[in-house]
């Protein structure tokens, strides 16, 4: 008696030899009960190895390790190690910057200047530059920008900023509770696009960002461009002469905030950032922002800049699971 094969079960066992956690990636109409159908099981199976970018040659030959395509790639503050264990993040971000290239609705125009990016939007309204503010910029001048904090990988980057087709899109994958502490990363991230840091079809890869690392260059250039965005100072560090408890920390950044017109919770974080008090820090933002509604808003944003109608089902619909975004 032979095994009755199952292409499906085979290809996902496969899978989970690159990263176990991408056994949770298929499309939105597979079910166990399309195993049967070669043809919806085959269906199934490229639809998987296009939305993770992998090579198709390994896919197609059943005794081979898969393997993921060839991405142009620069990893910051990543060893050899590390890099190994980013090759499933950077799949599954490269091949959703790709559906978000096709689906923007702006043409991409170049960053300004960061005092000109923070005075435009300060004149436009708003207080400070805030996240939603950030990503409405970006989004108006043709640069997607993807939340992505579930990525089903065991290992993930703090961001990444590629080049596809000649346009820049951002991806952030920390997880974090906070705007605030995203800010600084997406800030980051354009600081990368504006120094002219990205070749053709690259993409850089930030496995951990702080605002006062000094790695390397273009990593300084980075974070002087997201402080002078953030803060109007790319010299910018907050600091007490006595030690500040959760709530007087709270308070010290929203009158700064208000007095400086920058966003409270960046202050509460680069204070932590300086006197690695990380716990008052947080139990700052905590105070500051009793209210998580800050997902929603930039779910509405990204729907708000696309043309749904530029992708198959199978693409958007990966990207849309990625982003916790009902279709």
């Amino acid at each position: 008696m032979t095994k009755k094969q199952n292409p499906m079960k085979d290809f996902i066992t496969r899978l989970k030899r690159l990263d176990t956690k991408l056994a949770k990636v298929a499309p939105y109409w597979w079910d166990n009960s399309l195993a049967s159908s070669s043809g919806a099981t085959q269906q199934a199976i490229l639809s998987i190895s296009k939305s993770l970018n992998l090579d198709i040659k390994s896919v197609l030959d059943p005794d081979a390790e898969l393997k993921f395509k060839d991405v142009s790639a620069c990893y910051r503050k990543a060893g050899n190690k590390a890099v190994n264990d980013l090759l499933a993040a950077t799949g599954l971000v490269h091949s959703v910057s790709k559906t978000a290239e096709k689906i923007v609705l702006n043409d991409y125009v170049h960053f300004s200047a960061p005092s000109v990016i923070r005075e435009q939007i300060l004149a436009s309204g708003y207080s400070c530059v805030n996240l939603y503010s950030l990503a409405e910029y970006c989004w108006s001048k043709g640069v997607p920008v993807l939340f992505l904090p579930d990525l089903p990988t065991s290992k993930k980057m703090d961001a990444v900023v590629q080049e596809v087709n000649g346009r820049p899109v951002i991806a952030i994958t920390k997880k974090q509770k906070h705007e605030s502490a995203l800010l600084f990363l997406l800030a980051h991230e354009m600081g990368h696009v504006f120094s002219g840091h990205l070749d053709s079809g690259q993409a850089i890869i930030d496995e951990s960002i702080n605002e006062n690392d000094e790695i390397d260059q273009q990593e300084m250039e980075a974070n002087s461009f997201a402080l002078a965005l953030l803060t109007g100072d790319e010299g910018t560090r907050f600091t007490s002469r006595t030690r500040l408890t959760g709530e007087a920390l709270a308070q010290a950044a929203k009158l700064k905030g208000e007095e400086r017109h920058i966003d409270p919770g960046h202050i509460a974080l680069n204070w932590g950032y300086t006197t690695g008090s990380w716990g008052v820090a947080n139990k700052a933002l905590n105070l500051l922002y009793p209210e998580l509604t800050w997902q929603d808003d930039l779910k509405k944003l990204f729907l708000s800049n696309i043309d749904e109608l530029e992708v198959g089902d199978d693409e958007l619909d990966f990207l849309f699971n990625l982003m916790n975004i009902e279709g």
